[in-house]
């Protein structure tokens, strides 16, 4: 995340979704729900939007594409994935890690911190 957008507020989750879509349908699909949510993309990746809608996983697959990259490439860097995960699927192991999602939790740093959304109102 670049300083300039460190201190805006953003809220973060995870659904755990199943369906009989192929990866690239779904990944259309979720640009489609953030187009209509407004979402606007720049060159900047950082830049704050409406809402972004990042596939972190597919069961056990590992996908390279011009696209999509399964597992999320930086999914285990970042606290504001893993707290969230880690709330739903404590056990999950994606492949490629050797560690649950828990696991990984206990290594990253408190800060920033993530909290519920009932301690943030």
């Amino acid at each position: 995340m670049k300083p300039e957008y460190a201190s805006l507020p953003y809220l973060n989750a995870v659904l755990i979704l199943e369906t009989s879509l192929e990866i690239e349908a779904l990944r259309l699909s979720l640009a489609g729900i953030e187009n209509a949510a407004g979402r606007v993309r720049t060159e900047d990746r950082f830049a704050p939007r409406t809402l972004d809608i990042d596939i972190l996983y597919a069961g056990d697959k590992k996908l390279v594409t011009a696209t999509l990259n399964l597992p999320h490439p930086r999914w285990a860097e970042r606290r504001f994935v893993i707290q969230p995960l880690a709330d739903v699927r404590p056990a999950l192991v994606l492949p490629g890690i050797e560690e649950t999602v828990l696991e990984l939790l206990e290594k990253i740093p408190l800060t920033p911190p993530v909290r519920l959304i009932e301690e943030s109102l």
